[in-house]
């Protein structure tokens, strides 16, 4: 069998594990995200599919994909209605 010498190197698990743990998560938090792109970017180095470095454009498309995610991730919303509403004040004296 003609495997490629990438499939079974530790960062192409890491890179799996990653993904795995992303979707057992639904993908919150960021510990898979970490995973995923340490061995995403080291199979990119260990992969030679074209004539040039393909690591040399894998480490901008990562860091164009973080800021995409940080950009359009979404967003707790704050209701700050709470802290506008006018509440009535008691001045009554407590100890009496």
């Amino acid at each position: 069998m003609d495997v490629p010498h990438w499939i079974l190197k530790w960062h192409t698990i890491m890179l799996g594990i990653g993904l795995w743990m992303g979707y057992r998560k639904d993908f919150q938090g960021s510990g898979w995200l970490a995973l995923t792109i340490i061995g995403g970017l080291f199979t990119f180095k260990a992969i030679n599919i074209f004539d040039f470095d393909l690591f040399r454009i894998s480490v901008p498309m990562v860091l164009i994909g973080l800021g995409l995610y940080v950009i359009l991730k979404p967003r707790k919303v704050q209701n700050f209605d709470q802290y506008f509403e006018k509440k009535p004040v008691d001045f009554t004296d407590k100890e009496s």
